[in-house]
């Protein structure tokens, strides 16, 4: 049968996620904007697609530090974020929504985009959401300590989100705690401990070479930071 437009966008989808695995960050963000111009025009802008291109495209340039070009996706992914027919994309869209807000200096204005990740990151049985996802939470709290250079408010954030990923039965993958190991690293490295930095830069190396292989370019990224 010929494929729906929805079918189209899955595969362009698939083949930007491919070069994003592969490191290719630019080509991904490039190849996420003009699957998500697509998707909009052929599917609506509400689409869960497409928002997922759009988070996709959000995520790709933060790894590229392209802080002014991700800030024009804060507003639509922020809207991402207040959808309650997906509970598990609102949970991830307010984090990504955080996250940019954060790396634009923006959070001030955001008080309750704040409080959304806040009581997802520290909610118990009574919020019933992946773990994963309240891990991100804790860790995007802290990423956005670390971005105002404030590690002393990071490192609680990270002690919850690893106590959290290593409660028994969990299926957190190692390359969530090789990320929870880098920002403690850059914690570390920022007030000026360098060996306890380089331990736990070294940990997420090695974390990052378990899950995605010696050859990963973000296990190769991470490799760098230790110099």
């Amino acid at each position: 049968p010929a494929f729906n437009a929805l079918d189209r966008v899955s595969v362009r989808m698939e083949r930007s996620n491919v070069d994003f695995i592969a490191g290719e960050f630019s080509r991904a963000a490039q190849s996420y904007a003009a699957a998500q111009a697509d998707c909009e025009q052929q599917l609506g802008p509400a689409n869960e697609e497409c928002g997922s291109l759009r988070s996709r495209r959000a995520i790709a340039l933060l790894v590229m530090g392209e802080l002014t070009a991700v800030q024009t996706l804060l507003p639509p992914i922020a809207r991402q974020a207040e959808e309650t027919s997906s509970p598990r994309r609102q949970s991830e869209s307010a984090v990504l929504a955080y996250r940019i807000a954060a790396a634009g200096g923006e959070l001030e204005g955001r008080p309750e985009l704040r409080e959304t990740v806040v009581r997802l990151g520290t909610s118990g049985q009574e919020v019933r959401q992946y773990e994963v996802l309240k891990v991100s939470a804790l860790m995007a709290l802290a990423e956005a300590s670390l971005r105002q250079r404030k590690p002393e408010a990071a490192l609680p954030w990270l002690d919850q989100a690893a106590a959290r990923a290593n409660l028994p039965g969990q299926p957190i993958d190692r390359r969530t705690m090789g990320r929870v190991a880098l920002l403690r690293g850059v914690a570390w490295q920022i007030r000026g401990d360098h060996s306890a930095a380089l331990r736990y830069l070294r940990e997420a190396q090695s974390a990052y070479a378990e899950s995605a292989g010696s050859d990963s370019p973000f296990t190769l990224l991470f490799a760098l930071n230790q110099f």
